[in-house]
């Protein structure tokens, strides 16, 4: 559901954009052709250690707002991801 609403909100704000949705253990298999991960609240505790193990890929991972995501928020999600991806690009 939440990527259906980012994918809605990158066609109404007219950004071209990719969003899928993956389980934490296909990462290993994925990563190098993400150029952002974002990673579901439940799953926010496990950054650090995904971190660790991709220390190339750190600055590309960021953990969804909590809020953002229970009220599927799909433009809020895709704007605060474009920020942290123009944010790691400087």
């Amino acid at each position: 559901m939440c990527v259906r609403r980012m994918i809605s909100a990158s066609l109404k704000l007219g950004i071209e954009s990719e969003v899928a949705a993956y389980p934490s253990a296909k990462l290993d298999f994925i990563i190098d052709r993400m150029d952002f991960i974002l990673l579901a609240p439940q799953l926010s505790f496990r950054i650090e250690k995904f971190r660790e193990l991709y220390p190339e890929h750190s600055a590309k991972m960021a953990a969804i707002d909590p809020e953002d995501f229970a009220a599927m928020d799909g433009e809020k999600i895709l704007k605060d991801a474009i920020a942290l991806i123009d944010g790691s690009r400087k």
